[in-house]
């Protein structure tokens, strides 16, 4: 099948009317306007699927092209959107930072990804997005503007705040608390971590952390003891309950704790032990004092 263009012109042929015409094939026309035709309805429903923000702006970050996503993320029309700059749709205090970074990569003719920014839902609230986009040219080697994707990172943000501030509240009691609180590697059976309290009581620093092995701090009668106990918790996955131990100090003082604590995963495999332990040594002493004056009353 061939595709023709027709133009006539009336004319006077051996003294009659006549018409002329001209046939022009636009066949390899007609096949690139199709082949444009099915580009953009690929790209139309590929956007209108996808749960990302499609965009485009033109050389001063006007939008030209929003995808109706940004109605399901900023609350807007996507011709409300259009000719409108990039910026009116940033929480004011990002506006700032935003010009400066995005005046760099248009002068630069650099692409950007990861761009997290704060913007105004249209009813107001905070959406939390990650801009990324690459320039397109004209003839002459000009930016004509940026193509680009913005997706929602409101949750993920959200989410990584509470990990931040439980990491915070965790790391607060770690750290303060009066009591001894380690972490062992059930592989190398490494102390990786451990408060203040407990380098303290065993006599070491913060340099020494992930260097103190378990069998060079508890007591060699104690430690076969240790090692069956905490394999039993692992097999069996429970809590470990109040166990009592000896440990040694870096200067060979002999102390007096109890030992309880849980086991942490990596996905279905306990990894690691978080360990609490009481120092009982005074609390020792005094119980054996009173053994001892009472041997000595015994006697009388």
């Amino acid at each position: 099948v061939r595709w023709a263009e027709t133009h006539g012109t009336q004319i006077q042929y051996q003294g009659r009317p006549a018409l002329l015409v001209n046939l022009l094939d636009i066949t390899e026309r007609k096949q690139m306007e199709e082949a444009l035709r099915e580009s953009e309805q690929k790209f139309r429903s590929l956007v209108e699927i996808t749960s990302d923000w499609v965009w485009e702006t033109d050389a001063d970050w006007n939008f030209t092209y929003a995808s109706p996503k940004v109605k399901d993320l900023l609350g807007y029309e996507p011709e409300e959107v259009v000719g409108r700059s990039m910026l009116d749709v940033l929480a004011p205090e990002e506006v700032p930072e935003s010009r400066r970074y995005l005046q760099q990569k248009s002068a630069l003719k650099e692409s950007f990804a990861g761009m997290e920014k704060e913007n105004r839902h249209k009813n107001g609230r905070v959406v939390v997005l990650e801009s990324s986009g690459v320039p397109f040219f004209d003839s002459a080697g000009c930016i004509s503007g940026y193509r680009g994707i913005d997706r929602d990172m409101t949750d993920r943000k959200r989410a990584d705040e509470a990990l931040r501030v439980s990491e915070e509240r965790y790391r607060s009691i770690f750290e303060e608390a009066p009591d001894i609180f380690y972490i062992l590697d059930l592989d190398t059976w490494m102390i990786i971590d451990a408060n203040k309290y407990a380098l303290k009581a065993l006599g070491y620093g913060p340099e020494s952390t992930g260097k103190i092995h378990v069998s060079s701090i508890l007591h060699p009668n104690d430690y076969q003891d240790a090692v069956k106990k905490m394999k039993e918790l692992v097999i069996n996955r429970e809590r470990l309950p109040d166990f009592p131990l000896r440990i040694v100090t870096s200067t060979g003082n002999l102390r007096h704790i109890e030992q309880r604590g849980v086991l942490l995963y990596d996905g279905n495999r306990p990894k690691y032990f978080l360990g609490l332990a009481h120092d009982v040594t005074e609390r020792k002493r005094q119980e054996e004092m009173i053994r001892k004056r009472n041997e000595k009353l015994a006697a009388l």
